[in-house]
């Protein structure tokens, strides 16, 4: 396995591959044949390790950085201020003189293809780049194919929604003689288990809880399995505070549903957006006839997000869900004898028990709350657990706005899950 080292000496696994790919673009650009290389990949695979990587590669020539930041309001052409106060020189000048865009657009390009030395330009996280910025992408790749410059644009390419501005931009640079794609993949399990070195842990389930990525596999180890690390909980606590109210909710339901949720069963528990929206913010992707977390760390970070009290509710509400679906499906296949049987007294004069629920689909009818607590089979509770022990509705063992056992609810719905799926 090719190994080269990253930040701090950490080895970074993997790579070198696309380090030799960045070197052949360097050295076309050197001839005057520039290149524009576009690097994607899901947030922690490593993307600005990589190029910081070839930056000592390639440390005789000139480095400028520029990033775009997840602001509510974007700094416009933020990335080419700060390209702007390292290169100094006419661009920072008119950039200090609030000159216009065609301008700066001009100036920035003879800055990155002045003679010597050979300039490398980076432009990080362009996924959250405001217009003005996208335009100067547009505007340089379009130009760079007979210019001495290489330019390097990062992104995460799952979290571009399909009407992203750009991917607007990407189609258009597609086609451009100067444009070049990177794309990179998670790291293999072999690779997991080189990062996981002497440690004792089960790399089959790292691998698989990580999915490969980079990031979580180091904070893992960092903070030690199976406890999500909390840099990780606070990366994804801020990509969720960027979602809707409705999708964020969606998506904390889907992650208590489990690792693979089924469409039918996640709109069956109603909440705002559609599935669109919630594959849309790139936690969940598509599977099958259903959908799935990217991650399933990130899904047990956002489950460990959740407050208890929702957490209680979340399930009740999807065991209510699992036991109508059950009700629909039992009372279809007995439709044509229905009459009878009740008549007779048979099963469809009962209110439930089928095989996957088994006693628990015994329940009362009913409606609304009613029907979600009478959804978990009924228990004697003790005196002072949240009601009175003899009261009426007194012992649902659910826990909802009223109170109750939460963890029975919970244990309720995910045996019943297990048992629809």
């Amino acid at each position: 396995m090719a190994k080269v080292l990253g930040v701090s000496g950490m080895e970074l696994l993997e790579r070198a591959s696309f380090l030799q790919t960045l070197g052949e673009c360097a050295a076309d650009a050197r001839s005057g044949d520039g290149r524009l290389v576009l690097v994607s990949g899901e947030s922690g695979m490593g993307k600005t390790a990589l190029l910081e990587a070839f930056q000592r590669q390639t440390s005789k020539d000139r480095w400028l950085w520029g990033a775009c930041d997840g602001l509510l309001t974007p700094r416009p052409l933020g990335p080419l201020f700060d390209i702007a106060s390292q290169a100094g020189g006419e661009l920072a000048t008119l950039c200090h003189a609030g000159a216009a865009r065609d301008r700066l657009f001009t100036a920035f390009l003879a800055e990155i293809d002045s003679s010597a030395p050979f300039t490398v330009t980076v432009i990080e996280d362009v996924h959250w780049a405001d217009e003005a910025t996208l335009d100067l992408l547009s505007f340089a790749g379009r130009r760079l194919g007979r210019m001495r410059a290489l330019l390097l644009a990062t992104y995460r390419d799952d979290e571009l929604a399909d009407d992203h501005p750009l991917r607007r931009v990407l189609g258009d640079l597609a086609t451009q003689r100067a444009t070049r794609r990177m794309r990179l993949p998670p790291l293999s399990e072999e690779a997991v288990r080189a990062l996981a070195g002497e440690r004792e842990v089960d790399v089959g389930e790292l691998y698989r809880v990580t999915g490969g990525n980079p990031f979580y596999v180091s904070e893992i180890m960092e903070a030690g399995w199976p406890a999500v690390p909390p840099t990780v909980r606070e990366m994804v606590a801020a990509r969720l505070a960027r979602l809707s109210t409705g999708t964020r909710r969606a998506v904390e339901v889907a992650a208590v549903i489990g690792a693979r949720v089924d469409l039918s069963l996640l709109s069956s528990v109603p909440e705002d957006p559609s599935v669109d929206e919630c594959l849309a913010s790139g936690i969940l992707v598509a599977d099958g006839n259903g959908v799935r977390f990217r991650h399933e760390l990130v899904r047990m970070a956002v489950e460990a997000g959740i407050p208890p009290y929702r957490q209680t509710e979340l399930h009740v509400r999807l065991l209510a869900a699992l036991e109508e679906t059950r009700r629909r499906r039992s009372g279809s296949a007995r439709a044509p004898c229905r009459g009878r049987r009740e008549r007779e007294g048979g099963p469809a004069a009962r209110a439930g028990g089928g095989p996957a629920f088994g006693r628990a689909g015994r329940s009362p009818r009913g409606r609304g709350p009613v029907r979600a607590g009478a959804a978990v089979r009924q228990q004697a509770r003790p005196a002072g657990a949240g009601g009175p022990a003899g009261g009426r509705g007194g012992g649902v063992c659910a826990a909802g706005p009223l109170g109750g056992d939460g963890k029975c609810a919970a244990r309720r719905a995910g045996a019943a899950a297990s048992a629809w799926r």
